[in-house]
């Protein structure tokens, strides 16, 4: 997959830009989260899983303070009284994106635990742009972090079985990079914020 990155981003930046399936089917390597994390350590010198984990563990109790703090509306307070239950990560991004008005379904898909990507593709409706799929217990409606999925243009395209919210977040967040996205409207405010 080094070797060929070259070939990747000619194939990737070609105009008008291919679909999705044409991608995985050249590139399947390039859909597994090792691949996606190497090649936007590639792209742009920085290992997005270290910096993501880095950074939730360094700011996440600070933001969670801040928030604890200084609730800034009713989602936050919602979130906060909600216990300490979720991955710092997640939590952490379910207040920024209550802090800044954006529905979780912006960026994060909730699905049950035991749904495949077939069941997936056929049962929610996947927006164009990338999301981030948590299975839900369906007893307790928490989540439960066994595995991720992302999906782009409508199905999905990767799926992971490293059991952390931060794990699916820096793949998703290299997703934009890698394919030259622009962060969809929905989620705008918190992955600019989580990108500085």
């Amino acid at each position: 997959m080094e070797l060929t990155f070259s070939l990747q981003r000619r194939h990737i930046n070609t105009l008008p830009p291919p679909d999705i399936e044409d991608l995985k089917t050249k590139w399947p390597f390039l859909f597994t989260p090792r691949y996606i994390y190497a090649h936007f350590e590639l792209l742009t010198d920085i290992n997005v899983l270290h910096s993501v984990e880095l950074s939730m563990e360094e700011c996440g109790r600070a933001i969670t303070e801040y928030f604890r703090g200084k609730p800034t509306n009713k989602d936050v307070k919602d979130i906060l009284s909600n216990g300490e239950d979720n991955e710092m990560a997640l939590r952490v991004v379910q207040l920024l994106m209550a802090h800044f008005g954006e529905d979780l379904t912006g960026l994060i898909l909730l699905t049950d635990v035991s749904a495949t990507a077939a069941d997936v593709e056929t049962t929610l409706s996947l927006p164009a742009s990338p999301r981030l799929i948590l299975p839900v217990s369906g007893a307790t409606g928490q989540v439960t972090i066994r595995g991720w999925m992302i999906t782009f243009e409508g199905r999905v395209i990767s799926e992971g079985i490293t059991p952390t919210f931060a794990t699916g977040l820096a793949a998703v967040f290299a997703i934009y990079y890698i394919f030259n996205l622009q962060y969809q409207d929905e989620a705008a405010c918190t992955l600019e914020f989580i990108q500085r």
